[in-house]
């Protein structure tokens, strides 16, 4: 806001997303993807226009979405049991523990659930978000960023244990990267937005069949064609960045 001056992120932006859709978002840096998941979150307003969640104007947090960002959320004087059944306790679930040992037992970490954050690495850590997130079983899950911090081995392991996990779920999911490979990995459409303020450039279904191996997938020739041109269609918003 230099100046006394309001910076538009967003404008002319129209995006819906489908009960049950995987939808990633990518574009340039700082373009307005994080602002476009505040919004959709409850955690800002929009100056002008609507944002609409489940059919009616989003007036606040919504404990039907679930989040997970890039920097962990866990708190960190809680064990891995206590992280994960916080939701279920805040909601008065009198299963918490039940339930919370179940969902760490599907993320792989059976054994460690009187660990602390602290003790855990970084990919061990984004598990206990995940399952953290999944108990409460979210109609729309918020995905920013999430994996971006982590290793390229560990990373391809958290996008095949969040497909597993959304499989199971089958809420709607806005997932924001700056990694194209991933949104065509993990997303049924990706949206690419302009430079800011942003609006919707162009929309390209991911027409690959699911359950989606991961490793294998980097291969495929239409994960090829695909890639190409998304990169060519976000090249050219990030080269208007430049010459501005």
């Amino acid at each position: 806001m230099p100046d006394g001056n309001v910076i538009a992120a967003l404008e002319e932006f129209s995006l819906d997303v489908a009960p049950g859709e995987f939808c990633a978002i990518v574009g340039p840096t700082g373009c307005g993807k994080s602002t476009t998941l505040g919004l959709v979150a409850g955690l800002a307003r929009p100056q002008a226009g609507s944002v609409e969640l489940f059919g009616r104007p989003v007036a606040g947090i919504d404990r039907r979405i679930g989040f997970v960002f890039q920097q962990d959320a866990l708190f960190p004087w809680r064990s891995v049991l206590g992280n994960v059944a916080a939701g279920p306790r805040f909601r008065g679930g009198r299963d918490a523990d039940m339930r919370a040992r179940d969902w760490i037992a599907r993320v792989g970490l059976g054994g460690f659930e009187r660990s602390y954050p602290h003790q855990l690495s970084g990919g061990m850590r984004k598990r206990v978000a995940l399952a953290q997130t999944f108990i409460n079983q979210p109609d729309v899950l918020l995905m920013d960023e999430p994996f971006s911090a982590l290793d390229v081995q560990t990373r391809e392991l958290m996008q095949e244990e969040l497909l597993a996990l959304w499989t199971q779920n089958r809420g709607a999911v806005l997932f924001v990267t700056h990694d194209l490979d991933e949104a065509i990995l993990l997303a049924d459409r990706v949206a690419v937005l302009t430079t800011r303020p942003a609006r919707v450039k162009s929309v390209y279904p991911i027409h690959l069949p699911r359950p989606r191996q991961v490793a294998e997938l980097r291969y495929d020739v239409r994960f090829i064609e695909i890639a190409r041109q998304l990169a060519d269609d976000l090249r050219e918003e990030v080269m208007k960045t430049r010459r501005s």
